[in-house]
């Protein structure tokens, strides 16, 4: 089961100066006037639902995320606030001071370090921001599940620029360890009670044959293995190229013009384990940036935000893959997404689980710290 609070303390302690920014001096005076206590959260079999102990949470180090949605998230009588977590230098979409756990390769960015706590055991959910990418990338690269919430309305202070020069306000995202956990955020942070719709929307997938994963294999084929069966009726459509951010945008705003509420779905990964998926060594000469950054692993999750949609990742049992679930702007929107991830969540879990290892190790994290007590 998941790690007491002090554990949880001990292991941020460890982590600071890497993925942990700055630790919460009053988490246990603050835990002990919550629900539950200052025990560890989620149950024993590892679920959330119905749970009433405590969750954890971090928060991406960047001043763009408005102090009012962390305030409600905090205040909840089953959240505390534990760390301030990493983020990748100049919101790179590539992390070259922290290592992924589960890849060994440069972490994802630029919401870093929230993912690598989860994994840690230190929180059960982070909160992060997404321009191009930064949330639902680094969720996909850890196998943990998000929610990116800017068709909600979740929303970052001030507008940027990515670095192919697309204008963009960023989008407030949640990763954690299970859909519960980052949907519970989302309700939080929005003040929406989130449910999942009563029928299924519009579905919209790549074409057979007109979109291949890093690996090589048919983007569509390996969707078939998870919505044949699932009762989701999809269409196809032929993207011209899922992986050029601007050419999926205006893919993405031609779809949602005519109905918001379409929602489509795509397989990534496995995300910067082949290559590093990032513009800048791209804009380089000479033979090099191809070996470092010639594979593109970012499909969709580096577009949504921009087209000002919403998405939710669902991490399947293969290394730093997942199924990407995106929709346009508004709640009714969101939670036809959300009801096509809880249905889709159950076909993963008998289709492509998680590993029985990766849950023990990570999500439940059976092995807690035992520091070394020096006889000074």
């Amino acid at each position: 089961m998941a790690l007491s609070l002090e554990d949880r303390l001990v292991v941020a302690r460890h982590a600071l100066g890497r993925s942990v920014v700055a630790i919460n001096p009053h988490a246990l005076e603050q835990a002990a006037h919550k629900a539950g206590g200052p025990c560890t959260a989620g149950r024993s079999d590892g679920s959330d639902a119905g749970s009433a102990r405590l969750l954890t949470f971090g928060v991406k180090d960047h001043g763009a995320i408005p102090s009012v949605l962390i305030e409600r998230i905090a205040s909840a009588a089953d959240c505390v606030m534990l760390t301030v977590d990493h983020m990748a230098d100049l919101g790179r979409s590539v992390d070259t001071e922290l290592v992924n756990p589960l890849t060994y390769r440069p972490m994802t960015g630029s919401t870093s370090g929230g993912p690598i706590n989860v994994l840690k055991g230190i929180n059960d959910f982070c909160i992060g921001t997404d321009g191009g990418g930064s949330v639902l990338a680094p969720a996909l690269a850890t196998n943990l599940f998000a929610v990116m919430c800017k068709g909600l309305g979740l929303v970052t202070g001030g507008e940027s620029v990515s670095t192919d020069g697309l204008a963009f306000r960023g989008g407030v995202g949640f990763i954690g360890r299970s859909l519960d956990v980052v949907v519970r955020a989302a309700e939080l942070a929005s003040g929406f009670k989130l449910l999942a719709a009563d029928g299924l929307p519009e579905v919209i997938v790549p074409m057979r044959g007109s979109v291949s994963l890093p690996d090589g294999s048919d983007m569509r084929g390996l969707l078939s293995t998870y919505l044949e069966g699932s009762e989701i009726p999809v269409s196809e459509r032929a993207f011209f190229n899922l992986y050029d951010r601007e050419r999926t945008v205006r893919d993405l705003d031609e779809i949602w013009r005519v109905n918001p509420t379409s929602c489509v779905i795509t397989y990534e990964g496995p995300i910067d384990v082949l290559s590093a998926d990032e513009t800048i060594p791209r804009c380089f000469g000479g033979p090099v940036p191809a070996a470092v950054a010639g594979v593109r692993s970012k499909a969709q999750v580096k577009a949504v935000n921009i087209a000002g949609g919403s998405a939710v990742c669902i991490p399947v049992g293969n290394l730093a893959c997942g199924l990407v679930i995106s929709c346009g702007q508004g709640y009714e929107a969101f939670c036809g997404a959300l009801s096509l991830a809880r249905l889709l969540e159950r076909v993963v879990s008998e289709v492509c689980p998680l590993p029985e290892l990766f849950s023990r190790y990570f999500l439940n994290r059976g092995k807690a710290p035992h520091p070394l007590d020096p006889c000074w």
